[in-house]
């Protein structure tokens, strides 16, 4: 389940970079075929303790979570347990959220900059 969630970021990421004029919209509340609460996304260089802070219960006890520049994590919760994660390495722009929801997860992905970088762009639905 982890790598189909993971391979169709992947996917989507690919075709932007294969197809720059054409919009591409990541919509979370669509891709997932599990259930979950919210989504949060704990950003380079976060310790376990601020992975845990974020979530608001205890997850991760590693020191160095996330250890380079630009790796995030999307973090899928039900309750208080992590049902799914998925790796992301790129800009994102998350508007000030803390958290999203299957209603509220979408994201444009915008094309590669000189560094070679994805950004997401979360906007809210209409």
């Amino acid at each position: 389940m982890q790598e189909q969630l993971q391979k169709r970021v992947y996917d989507l990421l690919k075709y932007k970079n294969n197809n720059p004029a054409e919009k591409v919209v990541m919509n979370f509340g669509t891709m997932t075929d599990f259930t979950w609460d919210k989504m949060y996304i704990i950003g380079s260089y976060s310790s376990g303790l601020e992975a845990n802070k974020k979530l608001g219960f205890r997850w991760s006890n590693k020191d160095g979570l996330l250890t380079t520049d630009f790796q995030n994590l999307f973090v899928f919760v039900t309750g208080q347990r992590v049902v799914q994660v998925v790796n992301y390495t790129g800009f994102l722009d998350l508007q000030g959220r803390s958290y999203f929801t299957s209603t509220n997860s979408k994201f444009e992905v915008l094309e590669q900059d000189n560094d070679r970088m994805n950004k997401l762009i979360h906007f809210l639905d209409e």
